[in-house]
């Protein structure tokens, strides 16, 4: 019977030393801390009143969406951005509509979680 005690003490003491282990999981480390931000499409053109859609979120080192609010920011005024209100607060990414004002160039800046990108925009007439 000691030994049976014994088996199940150094058991549960091995056990408990690989938990112990398991926490220091190096690929835990700043899940929630933005690296970078995918946006899509990264380019984009446009005819003068037309729309398109940009999607961005805020992703961490390991390639995985943090779930951070994103907002979008015309650089000029040939562009105009609002938030879909087709997209539900439960979807992700984030997704914006860009209107063209004016013929040119433009770009869009998009920033959350720390981080930010810049989209840009081919108004044609």
């Amino acid at each position: 019977m000691r030994k049976d005690v014994r088996a199940v003490l150094g058991l549960t003491l091995l056990l408990g030393a690989f938990t112990v282990a398991c926490d220091n999981n190096p690929l835990k480390a700043d899940r929630d801390k933005g690296f970078f931000m995918y946006t899509n499409p990264s380019v984009g053109q446009m005819k003068v009143g037309g729309t398109t859609k940009v999607r961005a979120n805020v992703m961490n080192k390991y390639s995985s969406p943090t779930g951070d609010a994103v907002t979008a920011t015309p650089c000029d005024a040939k562009i105009t951005a609002v938030a879909d209100t087709s997209r539900t607060v439960f979807e992700q990414p984030e997704r914006f509509v860009v209107t063209g004002v004016t013929a040119g160039t433009s770009c869009l800046i998009v920033a959350g979680g720390g981080v930010t990108d810049t989209v840009a925009f081919v108004i044609l007439p």
